[in-house]
């Protein structure tokens, strides 16, 4: 079987990687175990305009998200399916210290991206003592919904294969230069780029890299008696689903990479919830899924610096609904027209030592 390329990974990045490469007229094999627990499908999706306890801008939010908002209205459109929900964020002040950052930070962060909480933002039952503030252009996407709508899509429009299963690196991947085999699916190609999220802290290619996988568990909770139109957040966020129904995490753990919910991680969220939430609460679910970050907490994306054809898409970490079409279409354009990387997210430079 012959392809223009092959994607080792389906989750954001892999998918939006799959859509890029279309629009320079190549077609793709996408390799993914389709696991239910993987960071996309367990992602809450959430595009946060400031955010860290330091309340930082995110890092490409007014460069990157107009261009993968874009995206998503397009395939929006295609697919007759909703996505991408305006859901403003009403960060609320957790604690002194955390005060103490707001106050040196307000001022100089740009006016557009916040405003100031006013009472009309609290629901019932939300506690703020120490006050915060609201951004009004925080949004959340739907993930499993944009997998699922560009996979029949893709296929459909004979724009990408997709084979669910595992390559076993190294001796998946044989060939070389120009006709590179992956096995399974038994596929020659000349351009072959990993798209495998933390897993690929053991790829044989690209060393130097160092990542910092973090484990997230997210919980879904009924809480009848809160009405919320946005999302709330005081150390853990709290995002509405349908009536009654919310989401809340997010946990950080960074040295257990497995998706296997814990007790632990439930009684954190818990217990965080209970500072602010009022109003009782019952939990009815739980996920985890880990976080493909690389040091630095960017992402690494470009070819291999000795190696024809191979290429890296990774590091979203909890950014990847925020900058996964914008950095695909980066990548493909330097792949097949070769455009520049910034040198702060350029692999190559990234696997020789360098630090965003």
């Amino acid at each position: 079987m012959l392809a223009d390329a092959v994607i080792i990974g389906g989750g954001l990045a892999g998918t939006a990687l799959a859509w890029a490469l279309s629009r320079h007229g190549k077609r793709s094999v996408l390799v993914d175990p389709a696991a239910a627990a993987t960071s996309s499908r367990v992602a809450a999706g959430l595009v946060t305009p400031i955010a860290g306890q330091r309340f930082v801008v995110s890092w490409g939010y007014e460069e990157f998200w107009p261009v993968s908002r874009a995206h998503y209205a397009a395939l929006e459109n295609e697919s007759g399916t909703a996505l991408v929900r305006d859901l403003p964020m009403t960060r609320l002040i957790e604690n002194d210290r955390e005060a103490g950052f707001w106050a040196n930070k307000r001022n100089t962060l740009p006016r557009h991206l916040w405003r100031d909480l006013s009472p009309e933002d609290l629901p019932p039952g939300i506690d703020a003592p120490l006050g915060g503030m609201v951004m009004p252009g925080a949004a959340r996407l739907d993930v499993p919904g944009y997998l699922e709508a560009s996979r029949r899509i893709l296929r459909e429009r004979g724009l990408c294969r997709y084979f669910d299963g595992r390559v076993a690196l190294p001796e998946g991947l044989t060939g070389g230069p120009g006709a590179w085999r992956v096995d399974p699916p038994g596929v020659v190609a000349p351009l072959v780029v990993f798209c495998q999220g933390f897993e690929a802290a053991g790829n044989p290619w690209f060393g130097g890299l160092i990542f910092n996988p973090s484990k997230g568990e997210i919980l879904d909770i009924e809480a009848d008696g809160l009405a919320s139109a946005g999302t709330l957040h005081r150390g853990v966020w709290l995002v509405p689903e349908e009536k009654g129904l919310y989401r809340a995490g997010s946990t950080y753990t960074w040295h257990d990479t497995s998706s296997i919910p814990t007790p632990r991680g439930r009684e954190e969220i818990v217990g965080r919830l209970e500072r602010f939430l009022r109003l009782p609460f019952r939990v009815t679910g739980q996920r985890a899924g880990v976080r493909p970050n690389i040091h630095g907490f960017l992402p690494v994306i470009g070819s291999h610096p000795a190696l024809a054809g191979l290429a890296m898409f990774n590091g979203l970490g909890s950014k990847g609904s925020l900058l996964a079409p914008a950095m695909a279409g980066m990548l493909a354009d330097h792949l097949l027209l070769g455009a520049e990387i910034p040198r702060e997210i350029d692999v190559r430079r990234r696997m020789a030592g360098e630090r965003p």
